[in-house]
């Protein structure tokens, strides 16, 4: 087991308190989240050196694949990465924009989304999480180089 993933493991029940930002220990910051969506965990296929990742998954490169959930199937839906800068690193969340949806199927999408926004210029990233629109707040720890 690398040493990263073993840190993971043992990091992220302790950073996932209940009620609290992970990053700073003190209740959720308002977020306008947009229309309705869930995130939900998925699997993802195309990564280099491996045959699929389960999502929520972050690329050497700074790219969140996130599977979502939301009603629709008509009209036209977008996600926004949103971020607020806090002591001890950034939260960020996804803003889901609809214009002229009258449909109403359930639609599961995997979205690739750039972090380069959300990320301190050089690298330097103490820590990272994302906010969803269930009050859950995942430590997403960021690789140190070499895949995709």
């Amino acid at each position: 087991m690398r040493l990263p993933l073993a840190l993971a493991l043992v990091a992220a029940p302790l950073l996932l308190a209940a009620g609290c930002d992970v990053l700073t220990n003190r209740p959720p910051l308002a977020r306008d989240y947009g229309a309705p969506y869930a995130v939900r965990n998925g699997v993802v296929v195309g990564f280099p050196g491996e045959v699929e990742r389960r999502t929520p998954a972050i690329t050497a490169t700074g790219d969140l694949w996130v599977v979502v959930r939301y009603r629709g199937g008509c009209g036209e839906h977008a996600f926004d990465l949103e971020r607020d800068a806090v002591q001890g690193g950034s939260i960020i969340w996804l803003e889901h924009l609809v214009s002229d949806e009258t449909c109403d199927e359930t639609i599961d999408d995997t979205l690739r989304v750039s972090l380069s926004a959300a990320l301190r210029p050089g690298g330097t990233q103490p820590a990272l999480a994302l906010a969803t629109p269930d009050g859950d707040e995942l430590a997403i720890l960021l690789p140190s180089g070499g895949e995709e």
